[in-house]
């Protein structure tokens, strides 16, 4: 476990032993585990130049985040599975919400998207693998309160406005696909949304090349679909072909949960 001294000194406790984290400035804002217990993230660095870096058991920095890309009061999270960190520069007016694939040792990170936003104040995943972000505006700020949940393409699966929302607590999920119940319909809400296909149904390959590569297309698909529905909310009339695709989107987002959680298990 860590823990913070009056130094701001960051130490890590084993049954084995007690080893301190070596950081070249002096101010630790915040940490967050791994699920899987192998990385600790941590935010440090000045106000002027704040970082986000990983460490691995043996008090290794092994990978370290662009500075200023969080901020002292940011939200840092691991997905369920371990797979993905987000982190959450909340700045009022102005956040930005980073997403990044992890590798099992935390050497190699990739980002998969960066989120631009106005007046979050609360951000958290909201399935396991990662995939759906879950944003909020609540009081003490006076307006524009309700919240909205991101794919991981960056674009708006949900949206509703809540008048006087005070808080928001996600419970953590715990099953490679998400089994929150479904949203209350609000008048943006889009309709005509296919159920997601059996988990039964979905062929999941054995090697992680083959993984990646049906992420790959699933991906392309979804990203596809994300201006359609922005065209749809806008009461654009669209083709039956491209209605027929925006169906589709629940059992490829189904479908993508499952694959991400399967490459997560060979990495």
């Amino acid at each position: 476990m860590p823990f913070l001294n009056g130094e701001s000194s960051v130490y890590l406790v084993t049954d084995k032993a007690v080893t301190r984290i070596g950081l070249e400035d002096n101010y630790v804002h915040s940490y967050a585990w791994s699920p899987l217990s192998n990385l600790l993230a941590i935010v440090h660095g000045s106000p002027a130049a704040v970082r986000t870096s990983l460490y691995n058991l043996e008090s290794q920095r092994v990978f370290e985040f662009g500075v200023n890309d969080m901020t002292p009061g940011g939200t840092l999270r691991f997905s369920a599975n371990g797979g993905r960190l987000l982190l959450a520069a909340l700045i009022g007016n102005n956040a930005a919400l980073s997403l990044w694939n992890l590798s099992s040792k935390g050497t190699e990170c990739k980002q998969v998207v960066t989120i631009q936003a106005r007046n979050i104040f609360f951000a958290d995943f909201v399935n396991a693998t990662g995939s759906l972000i879950l944003t909020a505006t609540t009081l003490p700020f006076p307006e524009g309160h309700g919240y909205k949940i991101y794919n991981d393409r960056g674009g708006v699966t949900l949206e509703h406005d809540w008048k006087n929302l005070a808080g928001v607590v996600v419970i953590p999920p715990t099953k490679p696909v998400s089994t929150l119940p479904a949203p209350i319909p609000t008048p943006a809400a889009q309709a005509g949304s296919a159920a997601p296909a059996p988990a039964s149904t979905i062929d999941i390959p054995v090697s992680a090349d083959e993984i990646e590569k049906k992420v790959r297309a699933i991906t392309k698909k979804l990203r596809q679909i994300d201006p359609l529905k922005e065209k749809q909310r806008l009461g654009q009339p669209l083709e039956e072909t491209q209605l027929a695709k925006i169906k589709t989107e629940a059992a490829l987002q189904q479908e993508l949960d499952l694959l991400e959680a399967a490459l997560a298990k060979l990495k």
